[in-house]
């Protein structure tokens, strides 16, 4: 039986397509560089894990892994043969003394199938200087309103995260930033609510205003 020339075309021009559709080019050359969050310096030496990921029918599954380690200035790269078909990539990077600044701060290492160009770590020794900036941040928000916040919720949002605060701090330069950053606001607050319902009991999951006291060096 004769076989139509045409659709042998038609056909091979679909598969390739399909084909075509399959293949990640933008992994073709595509290098990064891993960063200090903080100093913004390279990291030469850590080990970083591509964890190529393919589609399925309910979220993807993991198919290969790949390794490779930063060079002098940070860089890295992979292969374009080990990332061709990935339709999802994760890149984490590891190195003793640092961690995936992305348990630290938010960040977004997959995109697509794309491998990242910039990847960040923090050194272990400045984790608590950016929890204890991140949790200040936090107190400073503002609700957007024009009623606002009544002033037992204006001392809660100042109070909990100085809760978590002082559960980081632990050098006495530390203590003393959050004393610094907190005992005033939380005291002014505190007499913004009134005596009326400062004689309940105020509460919350981390400690009461007596806690506060202690802490700023002003209660027993």
């Amino acid at each position: 039986m004769a076989i139509n020339k045409r659709w042998l075309v038609v056909g091979g021009v679909a598969a390739f397509a399909l084909l075509w559709n399959q293949v990640n080019w933008l992994n073709i050359y595509r290098p990064g560089t891993l960063r200090d969050i903080v100093s913004q310096q390279p990291i030469a030496g850590a080990d970083l894990t591509l964890d190529c990921r393919k589609l399925k029918f309910h979220g993807s599954a993991s198919v290969r892994q790949i390794h490779a380690v930063t060079s002098a200035d940070g860089r890295y790269s992979f292969r374009f043969a080990d990332t061709w078909d990935c339709a999802h990539v994760f890149v984490r990077p590891r190195k003793d003394g640092y961690k995936d600044a992305d348990t630290v701060v938010t960040l977004e290492y997959v995109v697509g199938g794309v491998t990242p160009k910039d990847l960040w770590m923090v050194r272990e020794v400045d984790i608590p200087r950016l929890q204890l900036e991140g949790l200040l941040n936090r107190s400073k928000s503002v609700r957007i309103g024009p009623e606002g916040r009544t002033p037992v919720e204006a001392y809660a949002t100042v109070s909990v995260p100085f809760f978590e605060s002082i559960r980081i701090a632990s050098s006495p330069a530390e203590i003393k930033w959050v004393q610094d950053n907190y005992c005033s606001r939380l005291a002014k607050l505190w007499a913004s609510i009134g005596g009326a319902d400062q004689t309940k009991k105020f509460y919350n999951n981390y400690g009461s205003h007596a806690d506060v006291l202690v802490y700023c060096g002003k209660g027993d």
